[in-house]
């Protein structure tokens, strides 16, 4: 027995999701083969939804295969990027108005670089979508510690800098 789980299983404190299960903060959560230990969050004093449920919101990238698990990275990429790809069965479309997209994960393979991040896998199983940067122009501000962000439509977000 690992060590992690005799303390997890030795202060097992129950809770009752709002998806109405008894559940652990910290468990496994397994998809499609694939196992993680996963730390439901809290907010509020409550905990949304349990690691069954969760599991069952996993989906696969669609150019791997590969789970998903809910607060994933995601990339969006459309389908016409791989000559003569098929779009999978399991295949999340993104749709946002513009373009079909399809939900893929961030494994070595799957992304084109590494700024190809768009957002995060959340429950209920859906995309919240970021600044995808490399869709961006970016310039220097009049003040030296923000960067200025212009979109496709020519509309402007200033942003503070961060040194890395």
């Amino acid at each position: 027995m690992v060590i992690s789980n005799f303390f997890r299983d030795l202060f097992k404190i129950t809770y009752v999701a709002s998806c109405g299960h008894k559940c652990i903060i910290s468990d496994e959560l397994t998809a499609f083969g694939q196992t993680i230990i996963y730390t439901l969050p809290i907010k509020g004093g409550k905990i949304e939804y349990c690691h069954k449920c969760l599991g069952k919101m996993t989906i696969r990238c669609a150019w791997c295969g590969n789970p998903i698990f809910i607060g994933d990275f995601i990339t969006l990429y459309r389908p016409t990027r791989k000559k003569d790809f098929v779009i999978p069965s399991w295949a999340v479309i993104y749709d946002n108005k513009k373009e079909q997209q399809l939900v893929g994960c961030q494994r070595k393979g799957c992304v084109d670089s590494n700024t190809d991040y768009c957002g995060h896998w959340l429950p209920p199983g859906k995309v919240k979508a970021v600044i995808q940067l490399s869709k961006n122009k970016i310039t220097l501000s009049d003040d030296p510690n923000y960067i200025v962000l212009e979109n496709e439509e020519g509309k402007t977000m200033k942003i503070m800098k961060f040194n890395i």
